[in-house]
């Protein structure tokens, strides 16, 4: 099963890794523009003195060069090799990130991957149990499903955990004191994560247990749902890197 599920995301895999590299550059692009004052002013000296002399430069480089090589991965079809540099440039938000220069960069980077993981996965997951209904023995869709449980509970887990450190760390322990604006995104993050756990316990204990029975659909559906309630969390984080300070 898991042969056919790498082909089957393979043409996503491709699209995910081109967006990541033409991201990376136009990041680059619109961060020199403005430093040149606009677009027409950027050219390569511009470029070079961003990239080699400024510690944002050196992080998108950085970025940059992981990019290109996770491209080359994917084209390469080396499995194992993506996961580890998407992983890597997960991890390099970081030195970006909420937690960058206050010490929790580690505990953010948790976050990220076990956030990511759990999020990535279900794509994969939902397309395994769509299989169970094209020939696919069902002693194979419920051996993955056991491993997703197993690896899904650590990644829920520290999610949600390096979540809250972090934002306890970054508000300072005054949650209650947050500015409108920051409070509100960060409850929107909130609020999804805590759908999508709900929605994890549900698929976990109750359909599960009862995967003998006709249960497939709905346990897609809520997998399905908790797609778009992580893209509603992730761009919650991005509103939070751009507000204001949080008090």
């Amino acid at each position: 099963m898991s042969a056919s599920l790498t082909r089957t995301m393979r043409p996503a895999t491709a699209f995910a890794a081109t967006a990541v590299v033409l991201t990376t550059v136009a990041a680059i692009l619109l961060e020199a523009a403005s430093i040149g004052g606009g677009l027409s002013a950027v050219d390569f000296p511009l470029g070079k003195t961003l990239l080699m002399e400024t510690s944002v430069g050196h992080a998108m480089l950085t970025e940059l060069i992981t990019s290109v090589a996770l491209a080359t991965a994917v084209v390469a079809k080396s499995p194992r090799l993506v996961v580890g540099l998407a992983g890597l440039m997960l991890y390099q938000l970081t030195s970006v990130g909420h937690g960058a220069g206050i010490g929790i960069e580690f505990v953010e980077a948790v976050h990220i991957l076990c956030g990511c993981a759990w999020l990535g996965a279900l794509v994969p997951f939902v397309l395994a149990l769509k299989t169970a209904n094209l020939g696919v023995p069902r002693c194979d869709v419920s051996a993955a499903m056991r491993r997703f449980s197993l690896v899904g509970h650590s990644a829920v887990a520290g999610a949600i955990t390096g979540g809250l450190a972090t934002a306890g760390s970054v508000a300072g322990g005054r949650l209650f004191g947050l500015s409108f604006r920051y409070g509100s995104v960060l409850a929107i993050k909130v609020i999804a994560v805590g759908a999508m756990a709900a929605l994890a316990v549900v698929n976990r204990y109750v359909l599960v247990p009862r995967i003998r029975t006709n249960v497939r659909s709905p346990l897609a559906i809520n997998a399905a749902t908790e797609v778009p309630l992580g893209l509603i969390a992730i761009a919650s984080v991005a509103l939070l890197g751009i507000a204001d300070d949080p008090h």
